[in-house]
């Protein structure tokens, strides 16, 4: 019998974010050549330089790109990104201007042009390595709020490959790149299971890139609004590591609420309720021990107010086979369907 469940992680889904460069790679294969491979990049690792910041305060064309989005202009919008890009001579804020101009497209309800665009700031060697890891990412992050597999064609054939399959292959072209703290977790929770006997080693490594990638982001007045996603999947990668044995439960209970916490100081009030739904998740695996904290979650719930694009996702019908531990919350506790049925349909236990 079906219950109401809900989606996780929602990213911001166009955010012209480009990240400082640095580069340390994982130890794992590619599995899909789609993208070439990075140069080496120099730089001071202790160091901190806002490229974004850099290239808007340097380009006119950039500043009047941006300008036009905020208006909702985006065609005119792409006309001066695009000469910004041909006439801009550093590397870094070319890129910058490039990777706004290919996410205007999903502005402008284009998204298959818009992934299509992102690719080629990828693919372009000339770029630093993160700016080319972000736009990878940019597509990934839309296809997980919007669940449109025509996205992921950029990877590869969606007829011959199954969305797992090309989604892990754009992570490990995402770390190759650049060690961006979402895509080590994913990667990790999927090579831990691969990987059995090397399991507390690879959460390990895991971990430190995270924790490194999170001190990273939150420097970074463009790029912070991340860092409540990339503790959302820390937590979810200490859930699994605790179920392996060699993660204890209070230090994942407090990763999720660490997550919240800060989603809250950030005030990403979406992002906040989907770290919350997450948790919950968490502790519906096991309902009874986690009774207490279950209704403390729902207790912060009730005194909200669900944000558009939270019960949007809480409307999908092929959500409800994904989240075993809100279904289990569901079966047993009435106030939860109480409060989600203001928003959502709730079929009858």
């Amino acid at each position: 019998m079906k219950s109401p469940v809900f989606i996780a992680i929602v990213l911001v889904l166009i955010a012209v974010v480009v990240f400082a460069a640095r580069l340390f790679l994982l130890d794992r294969e590619i599995t899909m050549q789609a993208v070439p491979p990075a140069q080496t990049e120099e730089g001071n690792n202790d160091g901190f330089v806002d490229i974004t910041k850099q290239a808007v305060e340097t380009n006119s064309d950039l500043q009047e790109g941006i300008r036009l989005i905020e208006n909702g202009r985006f065609a005119d919008a792409r006309v001066y990104l695009q000469k910004a890009v041909e006439t801009e001579t550093d590397p870094n804020t070319k890129s910058v201007a490039d990777l706004t101009f290919a996410s205007t497209y999903f502005r402008d309800n284009q998204p298959e042009l818009a992934a299509e665009n992102l690719l080629r700031v990828a693919n372009e060697p000339s770029y630093p390595s993160s700016t080319r890891a972000f736009a990878l990412t940019t597509i990934v992050q839309q296809y997980n709020a919007t669940k449109d597999i025509s996205l992921l064609k950029v990877f590869g054939d969606t007829e011959e490959f199954n969305t797992s399959y090309l989604l892990q292959g754009a992570h490990r072209q995402i770390v190759t790149l650049f060690p961006m703290g979402l895509s080590v977790a994913y990667l990790a929770r999927i090579d831990m299971d691969r990987f059995a006997d090397k399991a507390e080693i690879t959460y390990q490594e895991a971990i430190e890139k995270i924790d490194a990638d999170i001190i990273f982001q939150n420097k970074g007045l463009e790029s912070n609004y991340l860092v409540p996603n990339i503790m959302i999947a820390k937590a979810n990668l200490m859930a699994k590591a605790e179920g392996l044995g060699f993660e204890d439960r209070r230090e994942v209970i407090k990763a999720y609420k660490d997550a919240i916490t800060t989603a809250k100081e950030k005030l990403q009030a979406t992002t906040a309720q989907f770290a919350m739904l997450q948790y919950m998740n968490y502790l519906g695996k096991n309902v009874e021990e986690n009774t207490v904290l279950i209704d403390e979650a729902l207790a912060i719930f009730e005194a909200e107010k669900l944000t558009e694009m939270v019960v949007n996702h809480l409307g999908r019908e092929e959500v409800v086979y994904e989240w075993p531990g809100i279904i289990a919350i569901a079966r047993v506790n009435e106030a939860y369907v109480t409060f989600f049925s203001q928003y959502v349909p709730v079929p009858q236990q």
